[in-house]
């Protein structure tokens, strides 16, 4: 159902090359691939079709080691979180002066999206300043929900932003929630992390060590929504420290 990016309940084949480009397949391999799953031939995949196509014994139209990188993504484990708080620490830049009257009256925003799909999971609401703090536990409709899998990327997008102006809205970094450290964080703070720090860099320079543009802290909660899911991956992880 995560690769139903627009929420109604089937897959198009445009949501699907949309997912697979992300795996390097090109549109005449996903058309092919639509096709295949697309048993009843009525344009769209439902829920049923694309299960039974992922556990089906082919052949298939791509190759087996896309199929099973495509099986292993669908089936990922969902870890869902609850965020709590957001502190957003920005360097001070000459440049915030051409969007606003000084740096410390900026407004920076935080998105997070899906590295697979490419879909938007949350907007927050505006900090103000360099130093921003989000309280969400307090906020009417209180922390809101993230979900990262336990796929290829084990991680959600962090992208700090800064408000559409006259000039347009402007990306100034991104960073990555790392799976990882946040079930680090849970599995040692017993459900809840707080303080959890993002660096964030300047967008399209991560892997050659871009300039950072500031830090995200999260204090986050494991969801009740993925009980089973961080009960295992707790103890795992205590296993392994002892």
């Amino acid at each position: 159902r995560k690769w139903d990016l627009k929420g109604d309940n089937h897959i198009s084949e445009a949501e699907l090359r949309q997912v697979l480009s992300s795996l390097g397949l090109d549109k005449q391999k996903t058309h092919l691939l639509f096709q295949e799953m697309d048993t009843n031939k009525n344009g769209k995949i439902c829920y049923e079709e694309f299960v039974n196509w992922l556990y089906g014994a082919g052949p298939h139209a791509i190759g087996g080691d896309v199929f099973n990188k495509i099986k292993s993504t669908a089936l990922a484990s969902s870890y869902k979180v609850s965020v709590r708080r957001l502190v957003l620490d920005l360097v001070d830049a000459p440049s915030y002066s051409g969007w606003f009257s000084d740096s410390n009256s900026i407004k920076p925003y935080v998105r997070f999206r899906d590295l697979f799909t490419e879909k938007v999971q949350y907007e927050s609401p505006q900090g103000h300043g360099l130093r921003s703090q989000i309280d969400f536990a307090s906020a009417r409709g209180g922390p809101f929900t993230l979900e990262i899998l336990e796929d290829s990327y084990a991680a959600i997008g962090v992208e700090l932003c800064l408000p559409r102006t006259l000039r347009s809205g402007k990306v100034l970094g991104t960073g990555k929630l790392h799976l990882d450290d946040v079930a680090e964080g849970i599995a040692s703070g017993l459900g809840c992390v707080r303080g959890l720090k993002v660096a964030i860099v300047s967008e399209g320079t991560q892997q050659a060590g871009g300039e950072k543009v500031g830090d995200i802290l999260f204090d986050i909660d494991e969801s009740l929504a993925s009980a089973l899911a961080w009960k295992k991956r707790k103890v795992q992880l205590w296993g392994q420290h002892g």
